[in-house]
């Protein structure tokens, strides 16, 4: 990887975030009228996102992501919002160890704050004069909103990583000296060991201290300590990976309403009767009329769908995985149905 430093002011400005002095400095200005607020489902409630309009700020934000942030290094035990990772690879190097732990970050977007960004990304400014501090109060004003990285904005993730990243090589060495292994997906650590030691108060005390040397927390109410097994939104990690039967139980009620339907199907009919369902791991969503739904349309079902055949493909391309017979059957049953009623 190619690390890029900023030496120039217009290189920033014209060639990183593509566009003109004066622009981004008008945007800058009114960077709240280019947000707008986005309200998802939560297993215990909703969560607030303050999301980028399409426009000429989101694009710049786009630029940014692309031609400076992403050039960035992120340690390979840290796979959320990072391209060619996924769940399963957070979830893998973990097999096989008899303790667990899972720690979860309070208010993981809104605590980095600007003090926080100016710590993390000044060694990558190294231009001449007040030009230095200029592109920096730049570059933070652009990823900010209300002195906080706003969760929804397009460059929110990647930073998210690059400000951890050094509490991640502290946690990392941390857990080598004991024998510990360490993975993190966003706010999500993972910890796994075949030391008792993982399951001591000491353990969750000290990488709490190191949390805190950068202000973020622990959600304490959110602490997990398992033996032999530990099971994560939907997935079960012991001896290999499975999904558990909750997430199991989600897509299987869903093909069982659709491979009963007949040609020519009704999707209006199909529809109402998955929006009747009562899915653990499908967020619903406001329709045009007003109702919360599961899937709005036939491209929405066709998209969770396919979705799902993705993610079960390439957990087939592991030997790690100890349910695989019942994922090339939701497979065939997910190809039939799209095949027969989605035909071109």
């Amino acid at each position: 990887m190619i690390v890029i430093y900023i030496y120039k002011k217009h290189f920033f400005i014209n060639k990183v975030l593509g566009t003109k002095t004066k622009n981004i400095y008008d945007l800058v200005e009114e960077k709240d009228k280019h947000y707008f607020n986005k309200t998802i489902q939560k297993k215990n409630g909703v969560r607030e996102l303050k999301c980028l309009k399409e426009g000429d700020f989101k694009h710049i934000q786009q630029n940014l992501k692309k031609n400076f942030l992403d050039e960035l290094p992120i340690p390979d035990y840290v796979y959320g919002f990072v391209k060619y990772s996924s769940y399963k690879d957070f979830l893998l190097p973990h097999i096989g160890k008899m303790y667990y732990v899972r720690l979860d970050i309070k208010d993981f977007f809104p605590s980095v704050k600007k003090d926080l960004l100016f710590q993390a990304f000044k060694s990558y400014f190294k231009l001449d004069g007040s030009d230095n501090d200029d592109v920096l109060n730049l570059f933070v004003d652009i990823v900010t909103l209300n002195e906080e990285l706003p969760q929804g904005a397009v460059t929110s993730p990647v930073i998210s990583n690059i400000v951890f990243r050094s509490l991640d090589i502290r946690i990392k060495y941390y857990c080598d000296k004991l024998g510990i292994t360490y993975t993190r997906y966003a706010d999500d650590l993972l910890f796994s060991s075949t030391n008792e030691q993982l399951h001591s108060r000491y353990f969750i005390k000290k990488v709490s201290k190191i949390l805190g040397d950068k202000k973020f927390k622990l959600n304490t109410d959110k602490i997990l300590k398992y033996t032999d097994e530990i099971s994560l939104n939907g997935f079960v990690v012991g001896e290999k990976v499975r999904l558990s039967r909750k997430r199991k139980s989600d897509i299987a009620q869903v093909i069982r309403l659709c491979r009963n339907v007949k040609k020519p199907v009704d999707f209006d009919t199909l529809l109402s009767q998955l929006n009747q369902l009562d899915l653990r791991y499908r967020k619903k969503t406001v329709s045009d009329n007003g109702e919360e739904v599961y899937f709005s349309s036939k491209e929405t079902l066709a998209n969770y769908l396919l979705g799902f055949r993705s993610f079960f493909i390439d957990w087939l391309n592991t030997n790690l995985i100890s349910d695989k017979r019942e994922i090339k059957f939701f497979i065939d049953q997910i190809e039939t149905f799209i095949d027969k009623h989605y035909a071109i």
